[in-house]
């Protein structure tokens, strides 16, 4: 009894969460060797393209980022479906003729297909995997160990390919369920419509729920809902705090959270936040 009083004291202030949401790509796992999702794309594109692409990773992902806000904040003139592999095949091949590399919209498609089902081109490192078993299996917010009662995936990317890749690296007894847009009725995550069904489907309480991502574009969306968001932003995929508001109003970014690693995703876990079952 007496823990017990001690672990409410501990996490008064706190909000209690029974369910933690990742991102796959990019949160989970990541491209081989720590890449960012621009150096792996330059890397496919060359081998697509059969040519060396003289384009520095930071010019890519600077103009990658510009367009994902653009397309974000003013929406695409196209009828293809967000987040699927003709509609960022398109992407991939607009850039590449920016840059001066001729990329027809197939190779773009080429690209885009080979990212998204490729599972070899993706591994979850050692120190990841200690970020998410401390997440998972240790808690947040009190000093008993609580584990968190509920864990799940909700990504865009293939289920098949999540599945392989996070058996593969032997991290997938750490998740509960995988969704993904197939459960979803084809929705992508870049739609608004994600997150809701999300809940829907898995009779979530958006209150009690934190999902943890590194897209402001997509993952950023479950605030709108009222799940607490943490995004994981590096320098090279940041967006303006006027431009998140301006994406998401000023009461979703009461939930939004940045870090810069999923050891700083623990400490805000660990501060702001207390697990329960």
């Amino acid at each position: 009894m007496n823990g017990s009083r001690n672990s409410v004291f501990r996490s008064r202030g706190k909000h209690p969460i029974n369910t933690v949401s990742f991102d796959g790509n990019g949160t989970v796992f990541t491209p081989l060797h720590e890449r960012s999702m621009s150096a792996l794309t330059l890397m496919v594109a060359g081998r697509v393209l059969r040519r060396k692409m003289n384009i520095s990773e930071a010019m890519f992902e600077e103009r990658m980022n510009r367009l994902r806000i653009d397309l974000a904040l003013y929406g695409s003139d196209d009828s293809l479906v967000q987040g699927s592999v003709a509609y960022w095949g398109a992407r991939n091949a607009a850039i590449f003729n920016s840059f001066g590399y001729p990329c027809h919209q197939a190779d773009g498609c080429r690209i885009s297909a080979i990212i998204r089902s490729d599972p070899r081109l993706y591994e979850v490192s050692a120190v990841r995997k200690a970020a998410l078993r401390k997440i998972i299996r240790r808690g947040f917010g009190v000093s008993d160990r609580l584990p968190v009662g509920r864990t799940l995936i909700a990504s865009s990317s293939d289920r098949a390919m999540i599945t392989r890749i996070i058996e593969r690296c032997r991290v997938g007894h750490l998740f509960g369920k995988i969704v993904t847009p197939a459960d979803l009725k084809e929705t992508e995550k870049i739609d608004r419509d994600f997150f809701p069904k999300l809940i829907e489907r898995e009779g979530l309480d958006p209150s009690k729920t934190v999902h943890i991502g590194n897209s402001a574009f997509k993952d950023a969306t479950a605030a709108k809902i009222g799940i607490w968001t943490i995004l994981v932003l590096s320098d090279k995929n940041c967006i303006s705090y006027a431009e998140l508001k301006k994406l998401y109003g000023a009461e979703a970014m009461g939930r939004i959270f940045p870090a810069r690693s999923l050891s700083e995703v623990w400490e805000i876990l660990n501060s702001r936040f207390v697990s329960e079952r």
